[in-house]
């Protein structure tokens, strides 16, 4: 063997160049693509990757420094769906509409306040700014859940979140102050079954049965329309006082009369 054999090195034909950079090539879209799934898993609630369908309302008001929120306002405001009486999941999880102020439709279970108040602009919970997140149901096919829009006014800089809850039905003065991440990350059942001198979550619930009493309507159209409770949130520099409390929640809208308004 010449010495010139033995120096030489070896060369690969063009097809097997090819056939590399084709594998190189394979094997960077599946490490991408696999990192953007794992993102994407991890930003979305379980509420959202793998959703069910329920039927409820709360009633919310927002105060950014002292100027209240009007969610019947068009841009707040989705038309209604013809499915929202039946089990189907509806394209959206949260929504407002007939243009009713405060009257917080919620149609798949285990949703937060979090994920709500994403939905209109305010994102605590992570993720893309323009996706609640992706829904796994269907995989390998993923879903994109949208957002409702970025409709909610930018809080002033140095706000704090206050948060007071009240059942509403009985006695809608008879509120307390809540955890501004408890609001965030339960779901809103269990965030309303958390009062005080309530023991456990049935018991709260228990509350919404209607019962012949002074209130005994009020009471019938929560129980038909599965009305959680109502939640005021100040966001302001200085916690509100009483009387601002107060004020929120002798100003809540009439309950609707059928809970297949939406």
């Amino acid at each position: 063997m010449s010495e010139s054999e033995v120096s030489e090195p070896k060369r690969s034909d063009p097809l097997t160049r090819v056939l590399r950079r084709v594998l190189a090539a394979i094997g960077a879209v599946v490490v991408v693509a696999g990192f953007w799934l794992a993102y994407a898993y991890a930003t979305t609630p379980e509420a959202l990757r793998h959703p069910s369908h329920a039927h409820y309302h709360f009633r919310l008001q927002i105060l950014v420094g002292g100027n209240p929120v009007n969610f019947a306002d068009a841009k707040y405001q989705t038309p209604e769906n013809t499915d929202i009486c039946t089990a189907a999941l509806t394209k959206e999880p949260v929504h407002f509409h007939d243009r009713l102020d405060q009257f917080v439709h919620i149609h798949w279970d285990h949703i937060t306040g979090g994920i709500v108040l994403k939905n209109y602009g305010w994102n605590f919970i992570g993720g893309t700014g323009l996706t609640l997140g992706y829904r796994f149901d269907q995989f390998p096919k993923l879903v994109r859940v949208p957002i409702h829009g970025r409709e909610l006014p930018k809080p002033p800089i140095g706000s704090h979140y206050y948060v007071y809850v009240s059942n509403t039905v009985t006695n809608p003065t008879d509120y307390w102050e809540q955890s501004w991440d408890d609001f965030l990350r339960l779901n809103l059942r269990d965030f309303f079954s958390v009062a005080p001198g309530v023991p456990n979550k049935q018991t709260w619930l228990n509350r919404l049965v209607p019962t012949a009493s002074a209130h005994g309507d009020d009471e019938q159209l929560a129980a038909l329309n599965d009305v959680l409770g109502n939640v005021v949130i100040f966001v302001q520099k200085k916690p509100p006082t009483a009387d601002q409390i107060k004020a929120r929640f002798t100003d809540l809208i009439p309950l609707p009369e059928s809970s297949c308004g939406g």
